[in-house]
């Protein structure tokens, strides 16, 4: 048998069967555990260490060619699980993103509704500040007027009591003129009542001139 034959090979890696994929949600998820198989060459050496002794170079080649395929069989199988966990976890990394941009979307939706209502907020609070200043000014004004009319009622009181205080004082002198007036209306009256019935003798002296 040539050396060639027992020329080193790359080893063949696989699958760590004790992988668990139930790791908690949102943690980061961790890929299995590849580990490496005995190469294809150890494996022969220690076919031909056990078997070698005592058989044909025909008979060690088909017996290793079977262990060969048997290797290759496995080593297809383990690549086949590996491509189907890495599938599987594909899937779900599409999952939880398809998850996470939906959550996203909603929460930007949320965040793009709570900014309209702020700004509708603040509109309405602009337009109540300007309420509250005109109604300041409008109140100012009132006040003033308020003052000012007040003004006018107390000159317009003063100017009644004061044409009260002139009513009564003419109203005063109005009695009292014609009470003056009655007085004389009275003496006309006796003096035309002497002066019509002439002089009396023994009677009460006449204002009028009396003849000697």
């Amino acid at each position: 048998m040539s050396s060639s034959w027992w020329a080193p090979r790359p080893s063949t890696p696989t699958i760590n069967r004790s992988f668990s994929n139930g790791s908690a949600p949102g943690s980061p998820m961790r890929l299995p555990r590849i580990e490496r198989v005995p190469s294809l060459d150890a494996v022969e050496r220690s076919n031909h260490n056990d078997s070698g002794h005592g058989k044909s170079t025909f008979q060690i080649i088909k017996e290793l060619k079977a262990s060969n395929a048997k290797l290759s069989a496995k080593t297809a199988d383990m690549e086949a699980e590996f491509m189907n966990r890495v599938t599987e976890m594909q899937n779900q990394f599409s999952n939880k993103e398809n998850d996470l941009k939906d959550s996203l979307k909603a929460k930007d939706n949320k965040l793009k509704s709570l900014e309209t209502r702020i700004k509708t907020t603040e509109n309405r609070i602009r337009e109540k500040d300007s309420q509250l200043s005109e109604l300041k000014e409008e109140t100012t004004f009132q006040r003033h007027t308020i003052a000012d009319l007040k003004n006018q009622l107390y000159q317009l009181q003063h100017e009644i009591e004061d044409a009260e205080y002139d009513k009564r004082d003419g109203v005063d002198r109005w009695s009292a003129e014609k009470k003056e007036m009655e007085y004389k209306m009275e003496q006309l009256r006796n003096q035309l009542a002497c002066i019509s019935n002439g002089p009396v003798s023994n009677g009460p002296v006449s204002n009028g001139p009396v003849s000697n």
